[in-house]
């Protein structure tokens, strides 16, 4: 089985998309509370997309654009598409930023609701167009061990805060199958810190029976839990 760049980053901002839409469907947009909590989650999102797409035009499509141009150039109108799209979700909540009767404050609580929900199934294809393409380009010319160290290059770039974050996120999201690869993949090109940080990360993450499952799959001089 070839190593999956995207899989466990996009697990994550899967299971992201789907938390931010469910919080969004249920918010009463006459509470100021409940809209302000649903409204600074969307945005910070908005924000890890941002930053996701241009990890991936930055460190994954010039590895591409070598061999095949033409499918990053399409790519490379999918993000702007995205782009398009995330800046209707925030022309949306500013509309409902103006708002003053109620009527109006629903109706344009609705708004953000659609736009976002736009973003989300838009996201969600493109995440399945981009393992299935521009993972078996990658796979055709780069070994594991090279795609795995552009993983750590990414993640190196990523500020502190965004990584725990996601990472735990990746957490909630991945199989164990696919945590003990993701491990596998940080302990094989990363620093030795990374690899334990991460794994007392998911320890705190897992249900206690999942975590046990997982220890069994890893190296016994991998694993030092505290």
């Amino acid at each position: 089985m070839r190593y999956n760049i995207f899989n466990p980053i996009h697990k994550a901002l899967r299971a992201i998309l789907y938390d931010n839409a469910l919080q969004a469907q249920q918010t009463n947009f006459l509470d100021t509370e409940e809209v302000d909590a649903a409204v600074a989650k969307i945005e910070y999102t908005l924000s890890l997309f941002t930053l996701h797409a241009a990890h991936e035009s930055e460190f994954i499509h010039p590895l591409i654009s070598k061999f095949n141009p033409e499918v990053i150039h399409k790519f490379g109108k999918e993000h702007i598409e995205c782009e398009f799209l995330a800046g209707k979700v925030k022309l949306a909540i500013n509309a409902y930023d103006h708002s003053v009767i109620a009527s109006d404050k629903i109706e344009k609580g609705k708004k953000i609701v659609s736009e976002f929900e736009q973003l989300t199934a838009f996201n969600l294809l493109l995440f399945i167009k981009e393992e299935e393409i521009l993972n078996e380009i990658l796979w055709d010319y780069y070994q594991d061990d090279e795609i795995m160290a552009i993983e750590q290059n990414i993640i190196a770039t990523v500020p502190a805060d965004i990584l725990e974050f996601e990472s735990r996120w990746m957490v909630k999201s991945l199989n164990n199958l696919e945590i003990g690869g993701w491990l596998g993949g940080v302990k094989q090109s990363g620093p030795d810190f990374i690899f334990q940080s991460l794994l007392a990360l998911t320890e705190k993450e897992l249900p206690a029976i999942r975590f046990e499952k997982l220890l069994t799959s890893l190296e016994p001089s991998d694993v030092r839990i505290s």
